[in-house]
């Protein structure tokens, strides 16, 4: 609208979809693999490792911000590419004390991506700006509470179903974590919820929304050439 001058009526907005057939909660081996060496509970993080984007930085001092106890219980798994600036957080954890309570796991190709989501305590997602993200769906389709950054797309897609919090203020990303994993209910309340709303996220539903888009404009194609 403030750039290509349009008006609110001729946006349509689509949403994506995700993987039906392979985050499909409940109906397969969602054992973790050995070789992932993830012998504790986690807290889960799924992006590219890129800063400042993504936002690991405020993330893994969050982290480092919760008690002990929790600490202890929970480790702080990030999967993801090395990209742009991730020796800085790599840096990061080498100098952290807690720095043997946080994995990173790299690449993991994506039929082991259910496990480990499902596995997950709770999957936090801190990053600044959002096209959509997808793996705040994966995640709450593998029936996972969802905690997220206030931004972007974020902010629909999470709506009634995820915590939000304040995603420059590591007190605020801590404080969200820790009352989430210290409340099952409202983690099941959680997880109920975003079962419900992943529903209207459906690749089928995407492709019969262009189809029903270009039917329309042909239909006012057609009346124009009429008159």
């Amino acid at each position: 609208m403030k750039y290509l001058n349009l008006k609110s009526q001729d946006i349509f907005v689509n949403p994506n979809g995700y993987d039906k057939d392979l985050y499909l909660y409940g109906q397969q081996d969602l054992s973790i693999h050995p070789s992932l060496c993830l012998d504790k509970k986690y807290i889960l993080y799924i992006s590219r490792i890129e800063h400042p984007g993504k936002n690991h930085l405020r993330l893994i001092k969050a982290y480092e911000l919760l008690p002990l106890r929790v600490k202890q219980t929970y480790s702080l798994v990030l999967i993801g590419n090395d990209c742009e600036n991730a020796q800085l957080v790599h840096e990061y954890v080498q100098q952290s004390k807690y720095k043997d309570f946080i994995k990173f796991l790299g690449f993991v190709e994506n039929k082991k991506m259910p496990s480990l989501i499902s596995n997950a305590k709770i999957f936090v997602f801190p990053s600044l700006y959002e096209g959509f993200g997808i793996p705040l769906i994966e995640a709450m389709a593998m029936n996972v509470p969802t905690l997220c950054a206030s931004n972007s797309s974020l902010l629909e897609i999470g709506k009634d179903v995820s915590l939000f919090f304040n995603e420059y203020d590591e007190l605020s990303i801590k404080e969200t974590m820790l009352k989430v994993l210290e409340n099952k209910a409202l983690q099941e309340s959680m997880k109920k919820n975003g079962l419900h709303k992943v529903k209207q996220y459906n690749w089928s539903c995407h492709a019969n929304n262009i189809i029903k888009l270009y039917e329309k404009d042909q239909l006012v194609q057609t009346s124009k050439t009429l008159c």
